[in-house]
């Protein structure tokens, strides 16, 4: 009946997980926590910010025990239809990608307005923090591990869960962490089936950053046709969201709408909807007349877009 019943279960993950579309299911990466890294040393010079940041080349070349946790995670969790990048060969493949770019400029840097390892964490949907240890209490040991999962574009959190082995007589760290891992898979189960039913019911949330440029006479308080330009963005996108919106912080030059809900699903196409997509019909919009302003677009991701507002020349 226990068999039956999980077999049940995992039908409804992977039904609801893929019922967003083809293409558009969540894509998720698991790597090691600052504070794990604090700990063992995997620490660096953020070039950018000039704070200490993790260090994961480091950590996924020099140690096997992080790399062996991993596989088993990745194995155990494969068994229910959930999957993974592979963050060390992500990794490797963005710095190789860095270091094509950069044979390739007569720049002795790549674009120095670029953060790095900010570019590399939005290479996933939801972002996973591993930290994990083991315990030693007289003859038996244990191993605990706890899983984080952000959504890379909101920062919202969408995943928790912590899970440990039965204290152990065993000195073998491999069937303390298998046994840890399987023990913590139905409550990720559960968790990501949250997340997605959430999206599937009430939309994607996503971040749209609308930003004017400096060097122009621009402003969100300009008026066309009566209607402060702020205004008119800010109608738009609370009448096509699915819950209107919630504006984080509005200054002269920057408007930034947070946990804007949109279809997953484009109704017509049956394409999946990203929030470049979304926001296509009002940039469209602002590029003719009366506003006649110049729109540049960066997307991140599915669930994030800045606007790069100015006049046109």
């Amino acid at each position: 009946m226990k068999t039956f019943l999980s077999i049940i279960w995992m039908i409804a993950i992977l039904s609801s997980c893929s019922a967003f579309a083809q293409n558009s299911s969540p894509s998720m990466m698991i790597l090691p926590d600052y504070t794990w890294c604090k700990k063992n040393g995997y620490v660096i010079e953020d070039r950018i910010s000039k704070q200490e940041a993790p260090d994961y080349p480091r950590a996924f070349q020099e140690n096997a025990e992080l790399k062996k946790i991993l596989t088993s995670i990745y194995s155990v969790y494969s068994t229910r239809g959930i999957t993974f990048y592979n963050s060390e060969v992500l990794l490797n493949q963005y710095l190789n990608s860095l270091k094509d770019r950069a044979s390739n400029t007569d720049s002795l840097s790549v674009e120095l307005n670029e953060n790095p390892l900010e570019n590399f964490l939005n290479q996933a949907d939801i972002l996973i923090y591993l930290n994990y240890y083991f315990t030693v209490n007289g003859p038996k040991n244990s191993f605990s591990f706890i899983l984080s999962g952000f959504d890379v574009c909101t920062g919202k959190q969408v995943i928790n869960v912590i899970s440990s082995s039965s204290p152990s007589l065993s000195i073998e760290k491999g069937l303390l962490i298998d046994q840890a891992v399987t023990r913590n898979a139905e409550d990720f189960d559960s968790q990501l089936h949250r997340y997605c039913d959430d999206m599937l019911r009430n939309g994607r949330s996503t971040v749209i950053t609308f930003r004017i440029s400096k060097s122009s006479s621009l402003n969100f308080n300009k008026m066309y046709n009566n209607k402060e330009l702020g205004e008119i963005i800010r109608s738009w996108v609370q009448e096509n969201s699915l819950n209107g919106s919630l504006i984080n912080k509005v200054e002269s030059k920057t408007m930034n709408f947070t946990d804007v809900r949109i279809p997953i699903i484009d109704t017509i196409t049956k394409n999946s909807i990203k929030a470049s997509t979304f926001i296509r019909p009002l940039q469209k919009i602002l590029e003719t007349a009366p506003y006649n302003i110049s729109v540049k677009k960066q997307s991140i991701r599915s669930g994030k877009v800045i606007l790069y507002l100015s006049e046109k020349l």
